[in-house]
């Protein structure tokens, strides 16, 4: 990322970029990255919160800032010398955070709030936090193709394990309608549009901890202090 930075003209300061892999499995040695944005800025929506809860207030991106425009600046450059020795400067440990989106079949009226139609949605032992302002009951929803038509998002924090378990018995309840629930005179499926058409790689995984999402085909933030 500091090779990109440097060849957009970011010296200084925080920055904020986006990777997608595409073309095959990392894991794998298979595919390439592609850079989706990049930005002279801090990491902004839920990202702070999930990264300074998963891994520390230590090691957010805003308190590193902070340590270099406002104080002394040590605990960024004993950060930036382990990058530049090629070790990694965060302690990641057994955590991961992500973002996981809903994904809508249907198109229609909400008959009652989602936390209503699925109790369990909340009980989810790696919910860290649910943002459902567009799924509650009256909302109307399309299917699901971007994040502009996604009803809402969950906030995992756990292990690769838990967050995995939790995400498979989310897309369950899904593809058995038991998350939402529309009034059956406003219910249709439009034409082309089911779940198994949404790439839920592309859907999860955009707030990950890890360098890249499992699905091979997850966008992944990455933070960059900058240089002191």
């Amino acid at each position: 990322m500091f090779g990109v930075l440097d060849a957009v003209g970011v010296q200084n300061g925080p920055s904020h970029s986006e990777v997608m892999w595409v073309g095959g499995d990392y894991k794998q040695s298979q595919g390439e990255p592609c850079l989706v944005e990049t930005g002279a800025r801090l990491h902004g929506a839920q990202g702070p919160r999930l990264w300074a809860d998963c891994y520390g207030r230590e090691n957010s991106q805003q308190f590193l800032a902070v340590d270099v425009l406002c104080g002394n600046g040590f605990a960024h450059e004993a950060k930036y010398q382990k990058q530049q020795n090629n070790e990694c400067p965060f302690d990641f440990g057994n955590k991961q955070c992500v973002q996981m989106y809903l994904i809508s079949e249907h198109a229609g009226e909400l008959e009652e709030d989602v936390q209503t139609s699925c109790p369990g949605l909340l009980q989810l032992p790696t919910l860290h936090a649910a943002l459902l302002d567009s799924a509650k009951v009256g909302c109307f929803v399309v299917p699901t193709k971007d994040l502009l038509t996604t009803p809402g998002c969950l906030l995992l924090i756990g292990s690769q394990e838990e967050i995995d378990r939790d995400h498979a018995q989310l897309r369950e309840w899904e593809r058995s309608g038991t998350v939402m629930t529309l009034k059956k005179a406003q219910q249709r499926l439009l034409s082309g549009s089911s779940l198994s058409t949404v790439d839920e790689g592309d859907m999860d995984g955009l707030v990950r901890g890890s360098p890249i999402g499992q699905d091979g085909f997850a966008t992944t933030q990455t933070t960059v202090c900058g240089r002191a």
